[in-house]
């Protein structure tokens, strides 16, 4: 087989790949429910318009320089407290759409989906599970103002969520502050560990059907 007719033969398939991409298959074939299907078509939706466009550019400067007003759309659409309940400003719902919109995020942009999976599992959903009556009532409704880092890394891979040293200095936690009790800091971080490789999942998932070599036999 010459190669020219090799090149021919791996275009067809991955053009064919992207006309099949705008036929996926039907959700409910995986068991989805109507309000799951809404949540991912929504979700979708939203990550088309408002990330997918600057995914390449997030790559390429390793920042995303409208990253606060896409933080706030992220909120403005329930996204930002997926598991946290209603009466803190939460969407309530289960770690599976948690996953689902992982998913779709994970599908227009994989590292903007991580910097989102960190701030909603990671953060907001161990404040919910771990956290007092006052600290998630401090806490959940408004989110956390930044604190002090050290440069970013230039890092391969998932670049434009920012990975750095976390620098405390004479760092003293009230009482108030502390969560799940003295000396519980390592459950409360591996516990929380285990729902974030759940939620996470959802990134491979989202980011791998736009590959056209992994949904195909081409190689």
């Amino acid at each position: 087989m010459s190669l020219s007719t090799l090149l021919r033969g791996a275009a067809r398939q991955v053009l064919a790949c992207r006309q099949m991409s705008a036929y996926p298959i039907p959700d409910a074939m995986f068991g989805l429910n109507e309000e799951e299907i809404a949540l991912r078509k929504s979700v979708r939706e939203f990550a088309d318009k408002e990330l997918a466009p600057y995914a390449q550019e997030i790559d390429r400067d390793n920042t995303f320089k409208d990253m606060r007003p896409f933080w706030k759309k992220l909120g403005d659409h329930g996204l930002l407290g997926v598991t946290a309940p209603a009466e803190y400003g939460g969407s309530h719902m289960n770690y599976f759409s948690h996953v689902l919109v992982m998913e779709e995020l994970s599908r227009a942009s994989g590292a903007l989906a991580l910097s989102y999976g960190a701030h909603s599992n990671l953060c907001v959903n161990q404040i919910v599970r771990n956290g007092t009556q006052k600290q998630k009532e401090k806490y959940l409704p408004k989110g956390f103002k930044g604190f002090h880092t050290s440069p970013k890394l230039n890092k391969m891979g998932m670049r434009g969520s920012n990975t750095c040293e976390l620098v405390f200095e004479d760092c003293e936690v009230p009482e108030e502050n502390v969560m799940g009790g003295i000396g519980k800091g390592v459950y409360v971080l591996m516990t929380g560990l285990d729902y974030e490789r759940l939620v996470l999942s959802g990134g491979p998932l989202g980011y791998s059907g736009t590959d056209p070599y992994s949904v195909t036999n081409l190689s």
